[in-house]
């Protein structure tokens, strides 16, 4: 909580590095905890698409510490080919909430900022099972 607040806190000063790392800190330590963490991972997706080809230790952390799931891997794929949120939450009987939470893990976990990085990051040995 006290690393989300920091990020709030570089967020508003401009320092969106600085909010990334933080909130960044924050999806590590909010995955080894019981609470859900995706709205954390959510969180520091969206500050680090603010800032394309960001590269921290931190940030890339979350590349390489996890590895997809299966479903993330899904969605992955189907967004990287074009696939809009709701066509893909059609296609797999989800909702679009989860489908916007799964893309989120999955650029977190890749370092990649948004669908255009997808298919290099789906290649990567980060994307493996």
């Amino acid at each position: 909580m006290a690393l989300e607040t920091a990020a709030d806190g570089f967020a508003r000063l401009g320092f969106t590095v600085y909010a990334v790392d933080a909130m960044s800190a924050a999806a590590v330590a909010a995955s080894g905890t019981s609470r859900e963490p995706a709205r954390v991972i959510a969180a520091a997706a969206a500050l680090a698409a603010q800032c394309p080809g960001l590269h921290t230790p931190l940030l890339s952390r979350g590349g390489t510490a996890d590895r997809l799931t299966r479903r993330e891997r899904e969605v992955a794929q189907l967004a990287a080919r074009g696939l809009s949120n709701r066509e893909i939450a059609v296609r797999l009987t989800v909702s679009g909430r989860t489908v916007e939470n799964h893309l989120a893990r999955v650029y977190l976990k890749l370092g990649v900022h948004g669908r255009a990085g997808l298919a290099a990051g789906l290649s990567s040995p980060a994307a493996e099972i």
